[in-house]
């Protein structure tokens, strides 16, 4: 037996070289499929520019102070001031930093930063005026 075996080989041989096998077997396609979700979200947004449109203020809402799963351990994530934006005739969440989310009230229109997607027509808001 070869010091490299490929997990089809292992799995190939039996008993519990089989289940090694499976389990290697499982993470290499694991990881391909997160390499390929990487390697999409890149080629959708990267090197598109940005183009300024008008939006319009749905809701503002806070997110509240709640608990996450962030790798091993549960973390506090403070409370967050959110804004509904319709683009287009979509409606996207976007968190602004508190200055922006003071100045804007429901139902105004504001100028608002996105980027549109080369596949799939993505849009991704940047950033909200005023810029």
């Amino acid at each position: 037996m070869s010091i490299l075996s490929t997990p089809l080989e292992l799995i190939s041989h039996g008993g519990a070289a089989a289940v090694s096998g499976a389990i290697i077997l499982a993470a290499e396609c694991l990881i391909f499929f997160l390499f390929a979700l990487v390697i999409r979200r890149l080629i959708i947004f990267s090197g598109k520019k940005e183009v300024k449109i008008s939006g319009r203020v749905i809701r503002k809402y806070v997110v509240p102070e709640h608990r996450k799963w962030q790798g091993k351990a549960s973390v506090t994530v403070l409370a967050q001031n959110a804004l509904e934006i319709e683009v287009e005739n979509r409606f996207f969440q976007f968190l602004p930093v508190s200055w922006k989310y003071d100045r804007i009230s429901e139902g105004d229109q504001i100028d608002v930063a996105i980027q549109r997607g080369r596949i799939g027509n993505e849009i991704r808001i940047v950033d909200i005026g005023p810029f």
